[in-house]
């Protein structure tokens, strides 16, 4: 690692300012011998080295402070509306960057060799870092304007989707500056809250009804079960019906079948006394009919 020369450097350029004035006595013989204008040069250098360091560092830290700013904006877009506690921590990031940025203009119009020689060293080294360092600059600035219109346009489209909710249409840009910079946003605020709020019953009250029609469905369904189970029934109930019907009327015929058979019984039982008599007869008079007859047959 090299070694730190640079306060070195400035003891030797204060000795000799000292020596442009008289003797110094902090230089002793030796240093005079040896001093010559190239150590003038060389503190020069390393002075306009330690600007030019200077420099850099601040460009970084304005770098730091744009990713600050940047991370802050999305914060406040990604947070509840009204409810900004870091639009302070923005605004003053802001100046800070602001103050900065003319800090940085002054020093980089310091560094430009107006004056130098355009073959010498100090020449090169300033035009260089000058045009490094201003597109740096050039390039961080730039960046943080775009994120600033990028973080105004969302602001402004999130007051223009709130107040549509609100039931204003067709705002103005006018009027959306003037929302942005004024207070209004708290009143919005609570209003937005209100509706929010009123949302929030609404969907509970639509998740009741949702599940009062899944009830009601239900019900449905049993009652379209229950029909097709009493259609079922009732064909079988018709089918028990009609046969039904159909032994009654084997009853009644049997019953009348029965009434006409109860007097026709009670005359056969009458009848029967007379049929035994009239078959023993039959059996006494065949015999004799047949002896009368072959014996007729024989006297001829």
């Amino acid at each position: 690692m090299a070694k730190d020369r640079l306060p070195e450097l400035q003891k030797i350029q204060k000795d000799m300012h000292d020596t442009e004035e008289g003797r110094n006595p902090g230089l002793t013989e030796t240093d005079e011998m040896y001093f010559c204008p190239l150590d003038k040069k060389c503190v020069e250098l390393g002075l306009l080295l330690q600007s030019i360091g200077l420099l850099q560092e601040n460009v970084s830290n304005l770098r730091e402070q744009v990713n600050c700013a940047k991370k802050l904006q999305d914060q406040i877009e990604k947070s509840l509306f009204g409810v900004c506690l870091q639009k302070s921590q923005l605004k003053k990031a802001e100046d800070d960057i602001t103050a900065m940025a003319l800090n940085i203009q002054g020093q980089l119009n310091q560094l430009f060799p107006f004056h130098d020689d355009p073959l010498s060293v100090k020449y090169r080294v300033r035009i260089s870092h000058h045009k490094a360092l201003s597109k740096d600059y050039l390039k961080i600035m730039a960046d943080f304007h775009n994120s600033q219109e990028q973080h105004s346009k969302h602001i402004k489209s999130r007051l223009q989707r709130h107040l549509s909710i609100l039931g204003e249409h067709n705002v103005s840009d006018e009027r959306l500056e003037a929302l942005m910079q004024g207070d209004v946003q708290k009143e919005m605020y609570a209003q937005l809250q209100e509706k929010e709020q009123k949302y929030t019953a609404i969907c509970e009250r639509h998740d009741q009804i949702k599940t009062l029609e899944q009830g009601v469905l239900e019900v449905h369904n049993l009652f379209l079960d229950m029909h097709n189970l009493l259609m079922d029934q009732s064909e079988l109930v018709d089918t028990i019906e009609y046969n039904v019907s159909q032994t009654q009327d084997y009853v009644e015929s049997a019953s009348t079948s029965l009434d006409l058979a109860v007097p026709r019984s009670q005359d056969l039982k009458k009848a029967t006394p007379y049929k035994k008599k009239y078959g023993v007869r039959k059996y006494i008079l065949f015999p004799l009919s047949l002896f009368k007859f072959w014996h007729f047959k024989l006297s001829k």
